[in-house]
């Protein structure tokens, strides 16, 4: 390929000229040619579809990451033993797995919680302005209601996020709205 390269910058250094079928080089028919066809119908539903994504990935461990990761932070803010933190986010990558999260989502969700009351006061905020930027500022009601309702269906995130005070959390706001938003698009809230 250097060859190749060195060749067609230098044609004085050009050897022997290839035969015609022996070319890599693509033609120009084949660099503005169309793909063959788009993906059907179906597949494009597949893809947008969590609970066909759920079916696909259910036994894979794609939280494998994040599971670690949670179990990191176990140990270095909560002071958890080893067996504890990972026995804790083993517990998390089930919730992560029913929300529907995506590895990268599951990793930077915030996980350890008990904040001073200040700090839940600052999250509430933070999170009507996040609810407006994603909903409007008329949606956003419906958005946070809708959030806590999807959120009832999962009760033992529900409870633990209750119990840490991560209910309050922004992030979790964030993420909970949009699959309640979801959801509802689907006829499942």
């Amino acid at each position: 390929m250097t060859d190749d390269l060195a060749a067609r910058m230098y044609p004085s250094m050009a050897g022997p000229a290839e035969p015609a079928g022996n070319s890599t080089l693509i033609t120009d028919a084949q660099a503005t040619a169309q793909p063959a066809q788009t993906p059907p119908q179906e597949r494009r539903q597949l893809l947008d579809d969590p609970d066909a994504v759920e079916r696909m990935y259910a036994n894979q461990p794609i939280y494998e990451v994040a599971t670690r990761s949670v179990a990191n932070r176990a140990m270095d803010q909560a002071l958890m033993t080893r067996e504890d933190a990972e026995a804790y986010a083993r517990g998390w990558e089930q919730q992560f797995r029913a929300l529907g999260l995506s590895a990268l989502q599951a990793e930077s969700m915030p996980v350890i919680g008990n904040p001073t009351q200040e700090m839940r006061e600052m999250w509430r905020e933070d999170s009507k302005k996040v609810l407006q930027q994603d909903f409007g500022r008329e949606g956003a009601g419906r958005a946070l209601q809708d959030a806590k309702t999807f959120l009832a269906k999962h009760p033992p995130l529900q409870a633990h996020l209750q119990k840490t005070g991560l209910v309050d959390n922004p992030v979790w706001v964030r993420v909970l709205a949009a699959r309640a938003a979801d959801a509802r698009k689907r006829a499942k809230l």
